[in-house]
């Protein structure tokens, strides 16, 4: 009987640690949010816009992530083409638009360590 109970007590204590570990591991889901700092630009213009890109872990920022910045060249350009996010888990760069109107896909990917890649794009 008391070798039952012990067995049981080992065994709750294993499951209780097993959850301890899946806890924070399911707490790492990223947040990866994009902004621009304009609403709008004008095909041709003189005007940018600073594209930024926010990652999170819940409230805590993450930095050091490696980022890139695309945009479909025929819309405008878009420079630094890379950066790391900083200790505030933000990562900025700027557009410029081109000479044809409509919307421009910015698309932002972040690489985290493990290799996993999240994306985003914002309409500019």
């Amino acid at each position: 009987m008391g070798f039952d109970i012990m067995r049981f007590r080992i065994v709750g204590l294993l499951l209780f640690s097993l959850l301890l570990l899946a806890v924070p591991a399911a707490a790492l889901e990223p947040d990866v949010t994009v902004n621009s700092s304009a609403e709008w630009l004008v095909a041709g213009g003189s005007g940018s816009a600073a594209i930024t890109v926010a990652v999170q872990n819940g409230t805590a920022p993450l930095a050091g992530l490696d980022v890139a910045f695309s945009v479909d060249a025929a819309y405008g350009s878009i420079t630094p083409a890379s950066g790391v996010t900083d200790a505030n888990g933000r990562a900025t760069a700027t557009f410029t638009p081109g000479t044809l109107s409509g919307d421009a896909p910015i698309t932002v990917r972040v690489t985290y360590p493990d290799g996993e890649i999240i994306q985003d794009c914002l309409q500019q």
